[in-house]
């Protein structure tokens, strides 16, 4: 039992010490990408650094700067600006379309506002209300004509010669009063629909 013992600890030492050989491996893998990253960094700041020093506006310009810039991403991140080309390129074609369809959604619209607008019915007057309508017939009924007096006089004579008359002839005298009322009010008389007359 003691030799099993013996034999599994060293099983397991021996598998710790390759474990430990390929952990010494990575770490100086991992330790050399960190030297390379921190002299990145330091030429990095070294050219901030002269940036600073020196006015830009004096020695370049604008679009020399933004090339600069492409040039140290491209050396930091190769293959970026063929993405951001890519990208760029993708971008402008969507723009298209979608300028492509929106002005085809703008004629279509110009179209159906043509058509409407053409074949749009009119708007037709409303008519007044009926009890409007009555009332401006009552009061075309009851507006009073002045007349001149001779002109009243022979009215009335007239008037009441067709009265004997009728009166002679056995019939009745008959005359007619309208009462002049306003629309809606009703004082224990016919209903406001009912003719004015009795």
């Amino acid at each position: 039992m003691a030799d099993d013992l013996v034999g599994t600890t060293l099983d397991r030492v021996s598998e710790l010490e390759k474990k430990n050989v390929d952990l010494v491996a990575e770490l100086k893998a991992l330790s050399e990408q960190v030297a390379e990253l921190l002299r990145v960094k330091d030429a990095l700041d070294a050219e901030t650094g002269k940036e600073k020093e020196a006015p830009r506006s004096s020695q370049l310009t604008e679009e020399e700067e933004e090339v600069a810039r492409i040039k140290r991403g491209e050396t930091l991140f190769p293959g970026l600006t063929k993405k951001a080309a890519a990208q760029a390129a993708e971008d402008a074609e969507r723009l298209e379309r979608e300028k492509r369809r929106l002005e085809g959604y703008a004629a279509e619209n110009k179209k159906k506002k043509a058509v409407t607008s053409t074949s749009a019915p009119k708007k037709r007057k409303r008519e007044a209300p009926k009890k409007i309508q009555i009332a401006d017939l009552l009061d075309e009924v009851t507006e009073t004509v002045i007349t001149s007096t001779s002109q009243q006089a022979d009215q009335v004579e007239e008037e009441s010669s067709r009265g004997a008359r009728r009166t002679a002839r056995g019939g009745r005298s008959t005359s007619f009063s309208f009462p002049i009322r306003e629309p809606g009010f009703s004082s224990s008389g016919p209903p406001d629909d009912a003719p004015p007359y009795a």
